[in-house]
């Protein structure tokens, strides 16, 4: 279990150093452990274990325990900060709490009961003031003042500073921060008052209304929210931060089948990561995969010579934070693929056609080679036809002409043409007689012999010469 300790008291001893005591509620410690000192996130090693006065080489919750550390002063540790493990917690500066109701609750009150701006939360041994916004329900969405580490789950206790004993607010009390669709109606800060922590760090409520959707998504969340509901309210989140949240329902850390890529959900309905450790609310994972569709489409309709949308300028467009997301979504967007390095649209969904102009000149060219299909056009007649080499690259991806080399192109059937009349040749033969046959330069049938080693039609042996594969 993940472990935390309150600190209830601090002290050094000649000879030891710093020794803390509190009490270890789930988990385990053994000398040599390395915590972090909370909130200054300072390291510290275990020295030395005690617990109820008897030395200890490691101690299970629940116990008490005095821990002897390494790397800390004395004047550097104080009751209300807590030892915790590195990676299991996270540091709170925002919570989302649902408040107990019952005793001197009354939901009958008037809302223009003054409530106090700044309360005081409880828990462990740490107390620091906050702020408050209600959210209607009995949820609230508290600021806190000093960060304390807290999961999911956590109990809390929430005092008005400025009550007297259990009764009401003084008269001249402040009014905490609320929205006018609070619907609560209730003095919820009359002396104490029990919280259950529903949210760690929440998504900001920016938008008029926010602060009522929230509550209307917190009312269905359980005491501990699961990895879903959290997941849900986030949209993307990293696992090991879901864990540091103290979430439950946590799938796998592997990758799972394309499949359950595609969805973000395991056969049991937990949520999967889709890339690296990354986890996505399936819901939002398909509107990003539409999306990433439709900015792949938009793209290559602006700029049809283009090879392809980059995948970092898609991660800024979609404000993913990391390029391997985009990556993870190609599969679930059945009309992209990744060519190149590059986004581009699948060749078997609808692709844009060729600018007119290009298409033109396109046209011209394969005019002047149906006489001599092997003869590739010289760099001043495709400077005539305004060809140039990103030209050529567009033509060529569009299946509209074969690029052997940046300027050497050809008819799109040339390799094909050419093979048939290289099969007609004494096997194996030479570079000279495949130009004799073809009618053509050194400059055109060493990249077109080259192209058909690569297709694996011709086989190049080693002499030079070349012959047909079977």
């Amino acid at each position: 279990a993940p472990v935390r300790i309150w600190v209830d008291r601090a002290f050094s001893i000649t000879g030891s150093g710093t020794v803390v005591t509190g009490t270890l509620p789930a988990g385990r410690i053994s000398r040599g452990d390395e915590l972090i000192v909370t909130p200054g996130l300072r390291a510290v090693r275990i020295r030395a274990l005690q617990s109820l006065g008897e030395n200890a080489a490691a101690l299970t919750g629940v116990a008490r325990a005095a821990l002897n550390l390494r790397g800390i002063d004395r004047s550097e540790v104080a009751r209300g900060m807590a030892l915790v493990r590195p990676g299991q917690w996270t540091l709170a500066r925002q919570i989302d709490v649902r408040i107990a109701t019952g005793g001197s609750y009354d939901s009958g009150r008037s809302d223009a009961e003054p409530r106090p701006a700044t309360i005081t939360v409880h828990v462990g041994s740490a107390r620091t003031p906050a702020r408050v916004r209600m959210l209607g329900g009995g949820r609230a969405r508290l600021q806190l003042r000093d960060p304390l580490p807290l999961h999911v789950g956590d109990r809390v206790l929430l005092r008005d500073p400025g009550a007297a004993g259990q009764g009401s607010p003084q008269a001249g009390a402040a009014t905490a921060d609320r929205d006018d669709d609070d619907g609560a109606g209730a003095p919820l800060w009359q002396g104490l008052f029990g919280a259950v922590v529903l949210d760690i760090n929440p998504p900001p409520l920016a938008r008029r209304g926010a602060a009522a959707a929230a509550a209307a998504e917190l009312a269905s969340w359980p005491d501990r929210p699961a990895a879903a509901d959290l997941l849900r309210r986030r949209k993307l989140a990293l696992a090991a931060d879901l864990t540091a949240l103290g979430s439950t329902g946590l799938g796998s850390t592997g990758l799972s089948s394309t499949g359950l890529a595609n969805t973000g959900l395991s056969s049991t309905g937990q949520p999967e990561p889709v890339a690296a450790g990354w986890l996505a609310d399936s819901e939002h994972w398909a509107a990003l995969a539409g999306q990433l569709a439709a900015l792949v489409a938009d793209h290559a309709a602006r700029d049809p010579l283009s090879a392809g949308l980059p995948v970092d300028a898609a991660r800024e467009s979609l404000r993913l934070p990391d390029r391997r997301l985009v990556l993870a979504l190609v599969p679930a967007a059945p009309s992209v693929e990744l060519a190149g390095g590059v986004l581009a649209v699948r060749a078997r969904h609808t692709r844009p056609g060729l600018p007119p102009a290009l298409a033109a000149a396109v046209a011209a060219l394969m005019a002047d080679l149906a006489a001599r299909p092997f003869d590739a056009p010289e760099a001043s007649r495709l400077a005539e036809l305004g060809l140039d080499k990103r030209d050529l690259a567009a033509a060529a991806r569009h299946g509209a002409l074969l690029r052997l080399s940046e300027q050497v192109v050809l008819a799109p059937d040339a390799g094909e043409q050419a093979a048939r009349v290289l099969a007609g040749l004494e096997q194996p033969f030479t570079t000279s007689q495949a130009r004799v046959a073809l009618g053509s330069t050194r400059r055109t049938v060493i990249p077109l012999l080259e192209h058909l080693d690569r297709l694996r039609v011709t086989q190049r042996l080693p002499d030079d010469r070349r012959r047909m594969r079977p």
